[in-house]
C-alpha cells in the first residue's frame, strides 16, 4: 500500500455529498472547521503545502510522483528567482452535468517575465487548455475556477493575493462537441475567510484570453474584475454563439487602458450593490450582433468614459441600469445599426419609487437607426444632455420620468426625421441650442426654452410643444 498523505480538508467537505447539506450540519462540524483552520495554518508556515492533482483511487501512486516533480519544478524556479514568485490554481472540471466527467487540478507558476511557467517546468508563453485524445469532443463547458495566487517574497509566504490572468490563455478546439460550446472562467471562494475581497479577478496589461471559432467565453467572478489593457474575444467574434459574457456577483468591474473586448453577442453584468458600477474607459467593445451593458433587475451604474467605443454592427446596443446612474463622458461613442436604448428607469416603471436613475450624456456621440434614453428621478434632473451629438435614422427619444427634468447644455445636435422630448420640466440652459434636422416635438408642463431667460430649440422640419400631455410610450415606435 502507498504511504499516507495528508488531503486537502476544505476540498474534501466542498465536494462530499456527505457533507454537502443534505444531511445538515453533522456533529462534528466544529473539529472540521478547527481541522481546516489548522491545514491553513500549515500552509502559511511552510509545513504542508498544495499540490496540482488529486488522489484518485488506483492511480495514487503515479499521481504521487508527478506531484513530487511538480515540487522539484517549483524549487527549482524559486532558487533561480527566491524574490517574485506567483503561483495560481487553475481547477478544471469538464462536462460539469456528466456524473462520469474527470475533474482535474493543475497548477502553474508566473515568473517575473510574466510568462506562463508549467509546474512541470515547460516554460511557455501560451497557456493552452488540453485534453486526453480519449475526451476529444466531448465538452459543451469547460469550466476553469482560478483560485487566489501566492506570493513568495524571501521566505515569507504572502497567501491569498488576488487571482490574476496574464499572457496568452487560449483552449483547443479538440475539447468541443455541440452547438453551444463555452469556455468558463470562474473565481473562487478566497481561502481565508478573513480576508475578504481577495477573490477580484485581475486581467493584466498584455493579456489576451480567446477561444477557437463558434466558442464563447464567459467570467463569473464573485468579487468583481478589473480588465486592464488586455483583450478578451470570444471566437472570431461573428456569430451568436460566440457569446462573451461578464458577470460580476458581489462587486464592480473595470475596463481600462485600451482593452478591447470582441464577441458575437457581449453581454456585461454587474453585482447590483448600491455604490457599484461598471467602467468602460479608454477602451473598445465591439459585437457583432448585441451588445448590452447591466440588466434591468440590477441598480447597477454604468459610466463609459475617456473616449470609449460601443459597437453594436448589425442590431441593438443597450446600457440598462434600473434606477442607478448611467454617464457617457468624454467624447466617447456609441453606435447600433438598428436600436441604442440607454435605459435607467426603474424595472417596475408602476413603482419606481424615490431612487433615482440619472442619465447623463457629456460630448458624446450615440449613432443608430433609433436612439432611446429614459432617466428618473422624484424631482429634479433625471436626463442631462450635455455638448452630443445624436443621429438617427428614423427616430429619436429623450424622456425625463416622474416629476424630473430633462436638461440641455451648451450646443446639443438631434439628426433624425422626427425628435420627442419629454419631461415634467424640459429646459435648455442660457446659451444652450438644441438644433434637430427634422420634426421636433416636446412634452412638458414646464417649457423652459427659446425666452430671452432660456436657450433655444430649432427643428428644421418644424417644432411642436405640448402642455400637460402625455407623450407616447417609451417602449412604442412613435408615429411619424
Amino acid at each position: 500500500m502507498p504511504e499516507p498523505v495528508e488531503v486537502n480538508i476544505e476540498r474534501l467537505v466542498a465536494t462530499s455529498k456527505l457533507t454537502g447539506g443534505e444531511l445538515g450540519e453533522l456533529p462534528t462540524a466544529g473539529n472540521i472547521k478547527a481541522a481546516t483552520a489548522g491545514q491553513g495554518t500549515d500552509i502559511v508556515r511552510g509545513e504542508i503545502a498544495a499540490t496540482p492533482f488529486l488522489l484518485r483511487g488506483t492511480e495514487t501512486e503515479l499521481q504521487l510522483r508527478q506531484v513530487k516533480q511538480a515540487e522539484a519544478a517549483v524549487s527549482e524556479i524559486k532558487a533561480l528567482d527566491s524574490s517574485v514568485v506567483e503561483a495560481s490554481v487553475f481547477r478544471v472540471a469538464n462536462d460539469l452535468d456528466n456524473k462520469d466527467a474527470v475533474t482535474r487540478e493543475r497548477s502553474f507558476v508566473f515568473d517575473s517575465g510574466d510568462s506562463v511557467t508549467d509546474t512541470l517546468g515547460n516554460n511557455v508563453g501560451t497557456f493552452t487548455f488540453s485534453r486526453d485524445a480519449s475526451k476529444i469532443g466531448r465538452t459543451k463547458l469547460l469550466k476553469v475556477q482560478l483560485a487566489p495566487h501566492l506570493a513568495v517574497v524571501g521566505p515569507d509566504v504572502i497567501r491569498d493575493l488576488p487571482p490574476r490572468i496574464i499572457g496568452d490563455v487560449t483552449v483547443a478546439a479538440s475539447f468541443f462537441a455541440g452547438d453551444t460550446r463555452t469556455l468558463q472562467i470562474v473565481t473562487l471562494t478566497t481561502f481565508d475567510p478573513t480576508a475578504p475581497g481577495t477573490e477580484r479577478l485581475s486581467i493584466e496589461p498584455g493579456a489576451y484570453v480567446h477561444t477557437p471559432s463558434g466558442v464563447g467565453l464567459g467570467f463569473v467572478v464573485s468579487q468583481g474584475m478589473d480588465v486592464n489593457g488586455a483583450k478578451l474575444t470570444a471566437g472570431k467574434g461573428t456569430v451568436t454563439k460566440e457569446l462573451l459574457s461578464l458577470k460580476a456577483a458581489n462587486g464592480g468591474m473595470t475596463i481600462t487602458n485600451s482593452s478591447e473586448l470582441k464577441g458575437g453577442l457581449i453581454a456585461l453584468q454587474g453585482s447590483g450593490i448600491p455604490g457599484q458600477q461598471i467602467t468602460v474607459d479608454h477602451s473598445k467593445l465591439t459585437a457583432r450582433r448585441d451588445l448590452s451593458v447591466g440588466i434591468k433587475t440590477s441598480p447597477t451604474g454604468i459610466f463609459i468614459r475617456n473616449s470609449s467605443e460601443l459597437a453594436s454592427l448589425i442590431a441593438n446596443l443597450d446600457l440598462t441600469a434600473n434606477q442607478a446612474p448611467i454617464t457617457v463622458d468624454g467624447a466617447s461613442k456609441l453606435t447600433a445599426k438598428r436600436q441604442l436604448t440607454i435605459d435607467a428607469f426603474a424595472s417596475a416603471p408602476e413603482n419606481p419609487g424615490n431612487t433615482p436613475g440619472i442619465v447623463t450624456l457629456r460630448d458624446a456621440q450615440l449613432m443608430a437607426d433609433t436612439i432611446k434614453v429614459r432617466a428618473f428621478s422624484p424631482s429634479g434632473d433625471a436626463l442631462i444632455i450635455d455638448g452630443s451629438t445624436l443621429n438617427a435614422t428614423q427616430f429619436i427619444q429623450l424622456y425625463a420620468e416622474g416629476a424630473s427634468t430633462l436638461r440641455f447644455r451648451n450646443n446639443v445636435s438631434l439628426t433624425t426625421a422626427l425628435a420627442i422630448l419629454a419631461g415634467k420640466t424640459v429646459e435648455v440652459e442660457t446659451g444652450g441650442t438644441v438644433n434637430i434636422t427634422g420634426k421636433g416635438r416636446v412634452f412638458t408642463e414646464n417649457a423652459n426654452f427659446n425666452t430671452a431667460t432660456y436657450g433655444t430649440i430649432q427643428a428644421g422640419g418644424g417644432l411642436t410643444t405640448k402642455l400637460n400631455t402625455k407623450p407616447p410610450d417609451f417602449k412604442a415606435k412613435p408615429k411619424p
